[in-house]
Protein backbone atom coordinates (compact mmCIF):
# COMPACT_ATOMS: atom_id res chain seq x y z
CA UNK A 1 0.00 0.00 0.00
CA UNK A 2 0.89 3.61 -0.58
CA UNK A 3 0.08 6.38 1.39
CA UNK A 4 0.88 9.86 0.25
CA UNK A 5 0.46 13.36 1.72
CA UNK A 6 0.55 16.28 0.13
CA UNK A 7 0.51 20.29 1.62
CA UNK A 8 2.14 23.14 0.71
CA UNK A 9 3.69 26.31 2.84
CA UNK A 10 5.31 29.48 2.93
CA UNK A 11 8.57 29.93 4.31
CA UNK A 12 8.68 32.91 6.79
CA UNK A 13 10.53 35.75 7.39
CA UNK A 14 12.92 33.64 9.76
CA UNK A 15 13.97 31.98 6.66
CA UNK A 16 17.67 32.66 6.09
CA UNK A 17 17.92 32.70 2.19
CA UNK A 18 19.83 29.94 0.53
CA UNK A 19 20.24 28.05 3.51
CA UNK A 20 19.71 24.17 3.95
CA UNK A 21 16.41 22.53 5.49
CA UNK A 22 15.75 19.75 7.31
CA UNK A 23 12.21 17.89 7.01
CA UNK A 24 11.50 15.80 9.98
CA UNK A 25 8.69 12.78 9.53
CA UNK A 26 7.81 11.04 12.82
CA UNK A 27 5.80 7.88 11.35
CA UNK A 28 5.22 4.36 12.24
CA UNK A 29 3.27 1.22 10.98
CA UNK A 30 0.26 -0.67 13.48
CA UNK A 31 -2.58 -2.89 13.52
CA UNK A 32 -2.18 -6.48 13.20
CA UNK A 33 -0.17 -8.66 10.36
CA UNK A 34 3.06 -8.94 9.69
CA UNK A 35 5.08 -5.94 7.71
CA UNK A 36 7.07 -7.19 4.78
CA UNK A 37 9.81 -6.35 2.59
CA UNK A 38 8.59 -2.90 2.02
CA UNK A 39 8.51 -0.25 4.91
CA UNK A 40 9.50 3.30 3.34
CA UNK A 41 8.88 6.70 4.31
CA UNK A 42 10.20 9.64 2.36
CA UNK A 43 9.95 13.01 1.33
CA UNK A 44 9.84 15.17 -1.86
CA UNK A 45 10.31 19.12 -1.79
CA UNK A 46 9.66 21.45 -4.61
CA UNK A 47 9.90 25.39 -4.78
CA UNK A 48 6.91 26.71 -6.40
CA UNK A 49 5.98 29.47 -8.62
CA UNK A 50 3.40 31.85 -8.73
CA UNK A 51 1.46 29.36 -11.69
CA UNK A 52 2.25 26.73 -9.71
CA UNK A 53 5.15 24.99 -11.54
CA UNK A 54 7.45 23.30 -9.43
CA UNK A 55 11.03 22.71 -9.38
CA UNK A 56 13.02 19.50 -9.13
CA UNK A 57 12.83 17.57 -5.95
CA UNK A 58 15.08 19.71 -3.49
CA UNK A 59 15.69 16.03 -1.09
CA UNK A 60 18.95 14.17 -1.51
CA UNK A 61 18.29 12.08 1.61
CA UNK A 62 17.42 8.79 0.98
CA UNK A 63 14.00 7.27 1.66
CA UNK A 64 14.50 5.51 5.19
CA UNK A 65 12.73 2.47 6.69
CA UNK A 66 10.31 2.73 9.13
CA UNK A 67 9.26 0.46 11.84
CA UNK A 68 5.80 -0.25 14.16
CA UNK A 69 7.27 2.19 16.98
CA UNK A 70 6.61 6.15 16.50
CA UNK A 71 9.86 6.93 15.28
CA UNK A 72 11.22 10.57 13.75
CA UNK A 73 12.81 10.21 10.66
CA UNK A 74 15.24 13.64 8.98
CA UNK A 75 15.54 14.96 5.22
CA UNK A 76 17.30 17.13 4.10
CA UNK A 77 16.51 19.78 1.68
CA UNK A 78 18.54 21.96 -0.73
CA UNK A 79 18.39 25.70 0.42
CA UNK A 80 20.21 27.08 -2.39
CA UNK A 81 17.09 27.91 -4.87
CA UNK A 82 15.27 29.40 -1.69
CA UNK A 83 14.00 32.83 -0.66
CA UNK A 84 11.92 34.47 2.37
CA UNK A 85 8.40 33.71 0.99
CA UNK A 86 8.79 31.11 -1.27
CA UNK A 87 5.83 28.81 -1.66
CA UNK A 88 7.09 25.23 -1.12
CA UNK A 89 5.26 22.04 -1.75
CA UNK A 90 5.80 19.00 0.86
CA UNK A 91 5.05 15.42 -0.40
CA UNK A 92 5.58 12.52 1.79
CA UNK A 93 4.78 9.07 0.68
CA UNK A 94 5.03 5.84 2.99
CA UNK A 95 5.07 2.28 1.20
CA UNK A 96 4.31 -0.59 3.55
CA UNK A 97 3.88 -3.55 2.42
CA UNK A 98 2.07 -6.33 4.74
CA UNK A 99 2.72 -10.21 3.77
CA UNK A 100 0.77 -12.03 7.01
CA UNK A 101 -2.73 -11.62 5.78
CA UNK A 102 -3.30 -8.83 8.82
CA UNK A 103 -4.44 -5.38 8.18
CA UNK A 104 -1.46 -3.12 9.17
CA UNK A 105 -1.76 0.76 8.46
CA UNK A 106 0.77 3.32 8.15
CA UNK A 107 0.54 6.78 9.40
CA UNK A 108 2.50 9.66 10.25
CA UNK A 109 2.26 11.89 13.38
CA UNK A 110 3.88 14.98 13.10
CA UNK A 111 5.82 16.72 9.84
CA UNK A 112 8.36 19.71 11.44
CA UNK A 113 10.54 21.78 9.42
CA UNK A 114 13.56 23.32 10.63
Amino acid sequence: VISVGLFETILPNSYVAGSNLTVTVNAQWFNTGTAGATRLVSVAVHSMNDNGVTSANLVSTAPAEFTATATDYSFLVDGSQLLVGSRIALQITMQLQESGGGTLWSKFNSVRMS
